[in-house]
């Protein structure tokens, strides 16, 4: 299988050939961001310019459907990891020390346990504080009991040494202080690695760019959308992303603006949502398919235990998807009888897209009443999961950060519609996605 240009857009096809050694791809939502990188993937090993790529991404998801699609003339060349997993392989078959045993991973789990048996040997140093607070909220806790969380760091490590356990943290750490020391077991990743690709960059966090700075690879592509950047609460953040030219110069920002997967007024109440963001980069995106098909954003009101029936019937009889900000919400809309396969979180439904999106946002979200630059990009990522039809489902009488939301992102952008539209503009979808498939 030969990698054909005719495959790609001029956009993604001038990343995928351009000859500069470091390239940083501003990618928004729908604009076939995968595709590239695996066209990237397949025209490098076809010119041949090194033996071995090593591509990076931040879950499991996103590797097994980067495996899926690399044809497997190509796999054999492609090493494809998390950056926890990367480490994690590297230092068990070079590490000098670890690699004499066999280390295990501590799970949250098993560590909250251990921190849970470590509060009720210390009741005083609790301040009465509930248990499951302190365990939530381990990292505050150094900063308002400091006493408390040096105990907790102590023992968790004494724990950690005894039973031979790292944490995931642990594992880039010890890779990184390898590279900075320039330690001998190093040698091989520094030999091996020159060519790598790192996709969702928007989610890299402090200590990944020091990886990729230390690790100097000769040829490096790196992917990502700050739009989407919604993992701040795990320590990532969208600064490496704006620095990447400036710590990479040998670079060129390219763009991928057009979106593939949504429909014109999905593509614009997005477009008008990430512009409240204080910091983001500039993209003008705009939609490719179904500009003549007048399927606009909807607004339904649901109201107190009202109207719930009517919705879980919809979204379980014509396959619709509904995203909910936490799983407090998600657990809700399942005891009310929506079915498991049918509702996700809007973090876990991040890469993914459906035909349509039901977003609640009566309920659930996080903060005061103010918008920060995250929830404005968690709503915007949950808007752009809709392919074809966007329902997004308010209650205009909670004051709180949900109304606060509809007000200054909603209200003004979508229509609102009865249960009569509603039913409607889904037989519409439906019979526009079924002459698709016909097609």
């Amino acid at each position: 299988m030969k990698l054909e240009q005719k495959s790609f857009s001029k956009k993604q096809w001038d990343i995928i050939t351009s000859k500069y050694p470091h390239k940083q791809v501003i990618a928004a939502a729908g604009s076939g961001k995968t595709r590239t990188v695996i066209g990237y993937t397949m025209y490098s090993l076809e010119q041949k310019s090194q033996n071995k790529i090593l591509l990076l991404t931040f879950s499991r998801k996103a590797c097994e459907e980067m495996m899926y699609r690399i044809p497997q003339e190509y796999s054999k060349h492609v090493e494809i990891r998390t950056f926890h997993a990367f480490c994690y392989h590297y230092i068990k078959n070079y590490h000098p020390e670890y690699s004499k045993y066999s280390f295990k991973i501590l799970l949250e789990e098993e560590k909250n346990e251990i921190i849970k048996q470590i509060l009720y040997q210390n009741p005083k140093k609790t301040y009465g504080i509930p248990y499951p607070v302190l365990i939530n909220s381990i990292h505050h806790i150094q900063y308002k009991i400091p006493e408390l969380y040096n105990i907790l760091i102590e023992e968790i490590q004494k724990y950690k040494q005894e039973n031979h356990y790292l944490e995931f943290e642990d594992l880039i750490e010890i890779v990184l202080d390898g590279l900075s020391k320039k330690q001998p077991w190093i040698e091989p990743l520094l030999q091996n690695y020159q060519h790598v690709v790192v996709d969702e960059f928007q989610d890299t966090d402090p200590k990944q760019m020091q990886f990729l700075q230390l690790l100097k690879p000769e040829k490096l592509l790196v992917v990502g959308d700050d739009w989407q950047a919604i993992y701040g609460f795990r320590g990532a953040t969208i600064e490496p992303f704006f620095k990447f030219k400036a710590l990479f110069q040998k670079s060129k920002i390219f763009k991928l603006d057009e979106n593939y997967r949504s429909l014109e007024p999905i593509v614009k109440v997005g477009n008008f949502i990430i512009s409240k963001s204080s910091k983001k980069s500039f993209k003008n995106v705009r939609a490719i398919r179904g500009n003549d098909l007048k399927i606009p954003v909807l607004g339904y009101y649901l109201g107190f235990f009202k109207n719930y029936d009517f919705i879980i019937n919809l979204i379980n009889q014509y396959n619709g998807m509904m995203l909910v900000r936490s799983n407090y919400r998600k657990r809700f809309w399942l005891n009310q009888g929506l079915k498991f396969e049918n509702i996700l979180t809007i973090h876990k439904s991040k890469g993914l897209e459906f035909s349509i999106v039901f977003i609640d946002i009566t309920k659930g979200w996080s903060g005061e009443n103010h918008l920060t630059d995250e929830e404005i990009r968690v709503l915007y990522v949950a808007i752009t999961r809709a392919q074809n039809l966007c329902i997004i489902l308010v209650n205009t009488e909670i004051n709180s950060l949900e109304s606060f939301i509809y007000k200054k992102l909603i209200k003004n952008q979508i229509m609102f519609v009865d249960d009569r539209l509603l039913l409607k503009y889904i037989e519409k979808e439906n019979i526009y996605r079924n002459s698709l498939i016909k097609s």
